[in-house]
Parts: structure tokens; sequence; C-alpha cells
């Protein structure tokens, strides 16, 4: 599975102090647009700077950057991962590999105690995996030997496919 890593720390828009911004990246690399005009998008639907992005922000700012989201909750039974051993198996990388056209962000979850939370928002596009996780540098040799956000579990998918003008 082709696994992109994107300079979480190297673009020099993301603002200074500025973590937790994986939907900014994945954004950018979903709709290839900036850093910048993804983080400036998600300011405008109440997006601050140092905290993560609800659901609500991104699915809106998509919106107004041309796009239309669907759910492929649905569908998604198979790739949300099996409880085995304490830990899920691998699920992202047969995500990716079915989906191998089109553009995709995927919620992922670590297992804590309480129950499973979202955690991170990555991009899958054309089958390629666009992740900004501090920890998946190493992850350009796949598969990955430790937990990493390429073997949580998949909490939610969506589809973006752009608006057509009328």
């Amino acid at each position: 599975m082709p696994y992109r890593v994107v300079g979480a720390t190297t673009d020099p828009a993301r603002p200074e102090g500025e973590r937790d911004d994986c939907a900014v990246w994945a954004l950018s690399h979903a709709l290839s647009v900036s850093y910048a005009t993804a983080h400036a998008t998600l300011a405008a639907q109440g997006r601050t700077v140092g905290q993560g992005t609800l659901d609500q922000h991104w699915k809106v700012a998509a919106s107004v950057l041309g796009y239309h989201v669907e759910s492929m909750n649905s569908s998604l039974g198979i790739f949300q991962g099996v409880r085995r051993l304490g830990k899920y198996s691998d699920a992202l990388g047969p995500f990716a590999s079915v989906y191998d056209e089109g553009i995709y962000l995927i919620s992922t979850c670590r297992t804590r105690p309480g129950g499973d939370n979202p955690s991170h928002l990555m991009a899958v596009v054309d089958g390629v995996v666009y992740d900004s996780g501090a920890d998946a540098e190493w992850l350009n040799d796949w598969p990955p030997a430790k937990m990493s956000h390429a073997r949580q579990r998949v909490w939610s998918a969506w589809r973006l496919l752009p608006v057509r003008a009328t």
C-alpha cells in the first residue's frame, strides 16, 4: 500500500504553535489545495489553532472548497478491524487497496479505557494514504511493525466528490 508522510512541521504556512492539525493536512492533500487555504477555510468554520477539528467543521470546509461529502459508514464493516489479542488488526491498508480510485477522508481511533474514540484524520487519494501523524515517517516501510495511525481501527470514512457547476 503506498503510504505518504505529509510533512506536518515543514510547511512555512503552518502557524507557530499549531498542532493537532491532521484535518488541515488531510483536506489540503485530498482536495489539492495549499495548507494555508485549508487552514483558513477550517478557521472560518470555527477551528481554533492548536486544537483538533470537529467533523462538522471539515465537512462544511470541504463544501466551501467545492466538494460534496458522502458518508461510507454503512459499508465499512470489514474495514473497521477485528479485535485480536488486545489490538485491532490492520484495517487502513485493506481500505486503501479496495478504494483505489477517488478521494476519501478516513477517521481512525485508538482503543482507550471506556471505549474507542476518534483520534486522527487522514486522506486516501487514488489508493495512496496521506498521513500527517508525527510518528508516521517510519511508515514508508509497509507493513508497520508497531502500533501507529495505520494500525488503528477505521472509525469512519467519507468519499469526497467534486460539486459540478450547473
